[in-house]
C-alpha cells in the first residue's frame, strides 16, 4: 500500500516537472507564420504569427482550488511582453496582440470554454521600435488575473494602414517582470517582533540588452543580481 502511494506521489511530481517553460515563447523557431534567419523573425504583411505551447499528457485538471493545464504556461508573475519590431518604411503599422488561455469547463461535463484577450497598438517610422505590452492593456477583466495562469497561445496580427504589402522584422521577444525595473523576492512574508525590522533579499530581474545581443543570433537575457532591502 505504501509503495503504491509513493509511486502515485512520484508520478504527480513528474507531471509537474514536465510543465512547459513560460519563456519558450521567446523562441521564434517555435512560432508559425514566420521566416527565421539568424535569430531574427520576418513577418509578411498583412499577416499573422502565432506561438502555441505544446499539449501535455494530462491537459486540464484541478490543483487545490486552482485550475491547471500542463499544455499551457503561467504568465501571472509577469508585467507584460516586450519585443522589437523593424519597420521598412514610414507607413503606419496597425497591429493586434492576442492571448488565449487553455480550454476549461465552467461546470463538470460542460463544453470547453476558451478566453481570448486582445490589445491593439500602432507604430510609425522607419527603423527599429521597442514594443512593451503590459498585460493590463489587454481587455482582460481586472477580476480575472488567474486567466494568466494558463496561457496557451499568443499571436501577433499586423498590417499597414494604407493597405500596402511588405515585410517587418521581429527580435528579442520576452516576458518581462517590470517595465523599467523588476525586483523580486523569494520570501514575501517574513515575520518580526513588534517594532522590529524585516530584511528581504531582493533580486534584480530587469532584462538587460547589450550591443552584441542585436547581432545575428543575439538574444535578450535577464540579468540576475541581489540586494538587501
Amino acid at each position: 500500500m505504501h509503495s503504491k502511494k509513493i509511486r502515485t506521489a512520484l508520478a504527480g511530481l513528474l507531471i509537474i516537472s514536465m510543465a512547459v517553460w513560460a519563456d519558450d515563447v521567446s523562441s521564434w523557431e517555435q512560432w508559425s507564420g514566420l521566416t527565421v534567419k539568424k535569430g531574427t523573425a520576418i513577418l509578411t504583411l498583412p499577416g499573422e504569427a502565432s506561438f502555441t505551447y505544446p499539449d501535455g499528457e494530462r491537459g486540464g485538471y484541478r490543483f487545490g482550488l486552482s485550475f491547471q493545464h500542463d499544455g499551457s504556461a503561467n504568465w501571472r508573475d509577469y508585467y507584460g511582453i516586450r519585443f522589437e519590431m523593424l519597420l521598412p518604411t514610414d507607413a503606419v503599422l496597425e497591429a493586434t496582440a492576442t492571448m488565449e488561455n487553455a480550454p476549461y469547463k465552467l461546470n463538470k461535463g460542460s463544453t470547453d470554454v476558451t478566453d481570448v484577450f486582445t490589445a491593439d497598438f500602432g507604430l510609425q517610422g522607419q527603423g527599429w521600435h521597442t514594443v512593451t505590452l503590459p498585460f493590463e492593456s489587454f481587455n482582460m477583466p481586472a477580476a480575472r488575473p488567474f486567466a494568466l495562469e494558463t496561457i496557451k497561445t499568443f499571436s501577433l496580427n499586423a498590417a499597414f494602414a494604407d493597405g500596402s504589402t511588405g515585410k517587418i522584422k521581429l527580435r528579442n521577444l520576452q516576458l518581462v517582470k517590470g517595465d523599467i525595473l523588476a525586483l523580486e523576492s523569494p520570501v514575501r512574508s517574513a515575520s518580526a517582533q513588534g517594532g522590529g525590522q524585516v530584511v528581504y533579499a531582493v533580486e534584480d530581474r530587469t532584462p538587460r540588452v547589450y550591443p552584441w545581443m542585436n547581432e545575428p543570433g543575439g538574444v535578450m537575457v535577464p540579468s540576475y543580481g541581489s540586494t538587501n532591502s
